[in-house]
């Protein structure tokens, strides 16, 4: 996930500069490799704007924005930061008429971080030949819906996911 190309050529091997050292061997049937790699843009983000309206009379906007952080520690890791929140106020003029007002907001941040490997403790290494990835991410959440209740949530989950073939994939969240 760190570059946006990849190039693969390959190119016969001169023969003319081998032909005075090696005058009985032939290198005809010889190709050299050449992989040109274009590192994809470091950081990419995310900006998203809504509108609810309710069934029970609240409406209101909300937004959302999130960026990402490819090859954050040099080992193709990308690691995402994102807030969110949302306000609603009541619409319907029935309930305000009996003096409840009942406007909600919600506040909250999650930080995630993806790596192309397993990672388990002691440091366990596999040689894999599919695509393999560790996912983890930490949230919390601030919610409160007027004239009901208030939370606050404190999350999180890690998972990993990895191919036994070319068509079966896997994942595995051991916590959440």
């Amino acid at each position: 996930g760190i570059f946006s190309s990849v190039q693969v050529n390959y190119v016969p091997r001169d023969t003319a500069l081998l032909q005075g050292k090696y005058n009985t061997m032939q290198f005809n049937d010889t190709l050299d490799l050449e992989i040109i790699c274009m590192l994809d843009k470091p950081y990419d983000s995310e900006f998203e704007a809504k509108i609810t309206n309710k069934t029970n009379g609240l409406l209101g906007p909300g937004l959302s924005y999130s960026i990402n952080k490819r090859n954050a520690f040099r080992g193709a890791e990308t690691l995402t930061l994102g807030v969110n929140g949302s306000y609603e106020w009541q619409t319907n003029r029935m309930l305000r008429r009996e003096g409840t007002v009942m406007n909600s907001f919600e506040l909250g941040a999650d930080v995630s971080l993806s790596v192309p490997q397993l990672l388990f403790p002691r440091g366990y290494t596999y040689p894999y030949r599919w695509p393999v990835s560790t996912h983890a991410r930490l949230y919390v959440n601030w919610l409160n819906r007027g004239g009901f209740f208030r939370m606050l949530a404190f999350g999180g989950n890690l998972t990993y996911a990895f191919s036994t073939s070319e068509v079966l994939s896997h994942s595995v969240t051991p916590f959440r």
